[in-house]
Parts: C-alpha cells; sequence; structure tokens
C-alpha cells in the first residue's frame, strides 16, 4: 500500500483530509462510486504490452483513471478500495466467496 494514495486521491476530488475520519470515509466512498467498473481498457492494454503482469495495483488504477475516466474490474477496485480506507484509519479486508 502507497502511502500517498490517499492523498493522492483526496486531492484529486478535492476531499480535504484534515476532517473526521468518519466523514472524511464517506466523502471517499461516494467519490470512488464515480471510478466505473470496466474491462476494455485492460483488453487494450494487454494487446499493446507483452507482459504477464494483469492485475491493476491501486496505483495503476488511479493514476489511469484520473485523466481517461478509465476504471478496473472487480479485484483492482477492492484492492484500492480497501487501500483508502485502510489509510484513513478503518480496517478493511477483500473476502473472496464462492456459491
Amino acid at each position: 500500500m502507497a502511502p500517498a494514495l490517499l492523498s493522492l486521491f483526496c486531492n484529486h476530488y478535492q476531499i480535504p483530509l484534515a476532517q473526521p475520519k468518519r466523514e472524511l470515509l464517506a466523502q471517499v466512498l461516494k467519490s470512488f462510486s464515480a471510478i466505473p467498473y470496466e474491462n476494455l481498457s485492460k483488453i487494450i492494454r494487454a494487446n499493446e504490452e507483452l507482459s504477464s503482469h494483469f492485475f491493476q495495483t491501486p496505483e495503476e488504477l488511479l493514476v489511469g483513471h484520473f485523466p481517461t475516466g478509465s476504471g478496473g474490474t472487480c479485484f483492482p477496485l477492492t484492492a484500492t478500495l480497501a487501500s483508502i480506507i485502510q489509510e484513513i484509519g478503518f480496517e478493511a479486508a477483500s473476502i473472496v466467496t464462492r456459491k
């Protein structure tokens, strides 16, 4: 988890960091909902790059989203939101289940 992820996110969405944690969390959640679930940019990237690195890191997801509006798939979105929530000071974990 990058220590600057919360600052990067809040700076982009103009969310003040100096506020109570619950209010900060509420604003982060509202703004995070603007990041779309999408995989087209991942398909394009896979065709352009000869890499086995398919999973977006939280930093890659945000840096890709800010200028282009791209999003992520379920695991990168979850990892990014969990990282930001942890930086605020709350516990967050990803859980994978199967039917």
